[in-house]
């Protein structure tokens, strides 16, 4: 009686007025458990499935959200949480529609740095821990409890923070960790075995799930599934047929570009294997690829929402980054086989021909969605790092020395099907397409042109104002040399046919016939009609109502003990800080930054080895120039470039010092990823070693005071 009364009291509090809302229940919530488990992400998409099979089909809405993530200096999430909130307020023709919103497309960047194992964390608290009305995040909490989420891999999902500019050769995913987490965070496995999710057959088994499948099958089947599986050292059933290629082309001794599955082989495997995976209700088309790829789709009505993965190069797959280096000795020569190239070693596209194929059968449309955009205006098309996937994706090079004269790499240019996915026949309807990456809303109206006539008309949607910081630059000038590189490529080098062989496209290109920029946090409310998207709503929320920095005014004390050298001196100090100030308010890239200047008074116990010489001295500290740093795997350091400190002895004795120097909290730093209270008490301790540039003494003073000081070690505590 007592818990129905405080959760009805709550209720009415945080969501008063709102009677269709639906009532939250009070077990714990474990968003990436099985669909057996009542309250988890996989039963409110099966019982999703479920309910959208009725007349619902034909009127209702999803949510479209991208860049939630927190920010790297706090791993704050209020962003993301007032943005849930605007959602579970929603209108259309100022009427409420929460209850008509089916499923939420999270559209990449929930974190901010993939491999920090302490956000992921953080985020399943935010999505799962305890009540809602207990919690930091209610409105994520509530979301997430009763809407089903579908997730678009990010590139801050996969990369891990660093200040060196990536190459164009590497993704900014230079290890597989940022992957693992979010595989682990979605239950990636079960996710792919769900009978609703379109996918591949598995490329990957973990030897516990291959067990089990060989268990319930006939023998018979069981013997095909070892025949064309094989337990790798990651305790892993990988497909043979990518291991024995990628043997034999370590064996070999030359480059071989023109690599590729056999045919045959190929079909092979899909034969054997397509029935038994279909038998186990894995809903599979008959495709194959080297690596479970963050690629999948899934269908509601006449709509198939098929998820990519954009991050082009592809480095953050095992066996696909493997193939690379045996394929090409040259770092500079890897990226030619990538997310988008037409090569049967390219998963994604092996799977976007099933999926096509299946829904020209089925007279069902394609809704893509993926979180890099290719075009938008705020391409850098010479960038070195992520932004680098957009002349992939778009199958563009160009001689980057001489900019006036376009010279394609045709090694790239022939092997994307990018402009398949603009050209496709798709039922000959308008088309939507959804993206995130750029940081606030975009929409483009594309239009796909042959012989001058226009073939098709998609409107491109960029929401990228899910809570994260804003991008507030953009450039349509740089969006227009991007289309017209890619018009010119179209024209040198196209030469695919539609699907039916029976007709060219004509001198094809694409026009940018709309281009709409709002600089605002956003989420998408599309409304799908009779089967069919018939309306894209962008809710733009004011920059002034999110509130995603922390405070300018926070007091902060800290007990100081320094010692001295040399002479060998120690005190005692009291330290306040009366900000706490982050420098993405000026730039993102400074995001890991926070201003926290100091001021400290206390005593120092000079020159405690010489009792003749031995006497008690005042001094003060001001730290102006401290700049608070937050690295991966929430490793903090404190940077002081500029501390102004005086030390008063009796009668003239004053000497003046500025010194540089850095502290942080080791013993946090060193044991983070321990769980409980400790790391929180660890985080207290910081340790200091200030080194002194310049002293000086005014006229009058002591000459031969503290003259000699040149360094010091300071012990923190924080007290608030």
């Amino acid at each position: 009686m007592k818990n129905s009364f405080v959760l009805l009291i709550s209720s009415i509090v945080i969501f008063s007025g709102c009677s269709y809302l639906k009532p939250v229940p009070l077990q714990q919530f474990d968003y990436n458990k099985g669909r057996d488990t009542e309250n988890s992400n996989f039963n409110n998409m099966n019982e999703m499935f479920k309910d959208i099979q009725s007349e619902e089909a034909d009127d209702y809405y999803f949510v479209v959200i991208g860049d939630t993530r927190n920010m790297v200096r706090s791993d704050d999430l209020n962003g993301f949480n007032f943005v849930a909130k605007q959602i579970i307020y929603a209108k259309d023709n100022d009427e409420y529609v929460y209850d008509k919103i089916k499923f939420i497309m999270h559209m990449g960047d929930l974190v901010y740095d993939g491999v920090a194992d302490h956000q992921w964390d953080n985020l399943k608290r935010a999505y799962s821990n305890k009540d809602y009305y207990e919690n930091n995040y209610p409105y994520i909490k509530l979301l997430v409890r009763q809407k089903p989420v579908f997730p678009v891999l990010g590139n801050h999902e996969i990369m891990q923070f660093k200040f060196k500019k990536e190459t164009k050769y590497m993704n900014l995913a230079s290890r597989n960790k940022g992957l693992q987490n979010f595989n682990e965070f979605n239950n990636w496995e079960d996710f792919i075995a769900d009978s609703n999710i379109i996918t591949s057959i598995p490329s990957e088994l973990s030897a516990e799930k291959f067990t089990k499948l060989c268990n319930v099958i006939e023998a018979d089947e069981s013997e095909l599934m070892g025949k064309h599986y094989l337990l790798q050292k990651d305790k892993q059933y990988h497909l043979r047929i990518y291991v024995d290629l990628l043997q034999d082309l370590v064996s070999s001794d030359s480059d071989n570009p023109g690599a590729a599955l056999d045919e045959d082989a190929k079909t092979k495997v899909i034969n054997d294997l397509y029935p038994i995976f279909t038998k186990q209700n894995y809903n599979v088309l008959p495709a194959i690829s080297s690596d479970n790829f963050i690629c999948y789709a899934f269908e509601v009505g006449e709509q198939i929402f098929f998820v990519m993965d954009s991050m082009s190069r592809g480095w953050h797959y095992n066996t696909f980054s493997k193939l690379k280096k045996a394929m090409y000795s040259k770092k500079k020569d890897r990226h030619n086989l990538h997310l988008y190239s037409k090569s049967n070693l390219n998963g994604q596209y092996e799977f976007y021909k099933a999926l096509q194929e299946y829904a020209d059968d089925s007279q069902k449309t394609i809704v893509p969605f993926m979180h890099h955009t290719p075009i938008n205006s705020v391409n850098d098309i010479d960038g070195k790092g992520i932004q680098y996937n957009l002349k992939l994706m778009l199958g563009v090079e160009y001689d980057e020395k001489n900019k006036d004269s376009v010279v394609f790499d045709k090694k790239i240019s022939d092997n994307t099907f990018f402009d398949e996915m603009l050209f496709s026949d798709a039922c000959n309807e308008q088309r939507h397409s959804f993206s995130s990456c750029v940081h606030f809303y975009q929409k483009l109206g594309i239009e796909t042109v042959s012989n001058d006539s226009v073939l098709y008309k998609i409107d491109w949607h960029i929401t990228g104002g899910g809570g994260g910081e804003l991008e507030t630059k953009h450039d349509d000038a740089t969006m227009d040399k991007t289309v017209d590189l890619y018009n010119k490529r179209l024209l040198e080098t196209y030469s695919a046919r539609n699907r039916n062989g029976d007709r060219a496209l004509i001198n094809p290109e694409i026009k940018i016939a709309e281009n709409k920029v709002e600089h605002s946090y956003n989420y998408l409310l599309v409304h799908v009609e009779n089967g069919k998207i018939s309306e894209v709503i962008p809710k733009l929320i004011k920059k002034e109502d999110v509130k995603l920095k922390k405070p300018l005014i926070k007091l902060s004390a800290t007990l100081s003990s320094p010692v001295y050298y040399k002479p060998m001196s120690a005190g005692q100090l009291v330290t306040l800080s009366f900000w706490s100030f982050g420098l993405e308010k000026f730039s993102p890239s400074l995001s890991p930054f926070t201003w926290e200047p100091s001021l400290g008074i206390g005593y120092l116990n000079y020159n405690l080895a010489d009792l003749e010489n031995n006497e008690m001295a005042a001094i003060d500290v001001l730290s102006f120039l401290r700049f608070k740093a937050r690295f991966s795997n929430a490793r903090e350091f404190i940077f002081n470039f500029f501390d102004s400190s005086t030390i008063r002895g009796r009668g003239n004795k004053l000497r003046n010092f500025i010194s540089v120097g850095i502290e942080g909290p080791l013993l946090y730093n060193f044991f983070y990823n321990t769980r409980g209270s400790v790391p929180k008490l660890l985080k207290k301790f910081t340790f200091a070693y200030n080194y002194h540039i310049v002293n000086t003494y005014s006229e009058g003073d002591d000459a031969e005071f503290a003259k000699e000081l040149q360094m010091s070690w300071v012990i923190k505590f924080s007290l608030f």
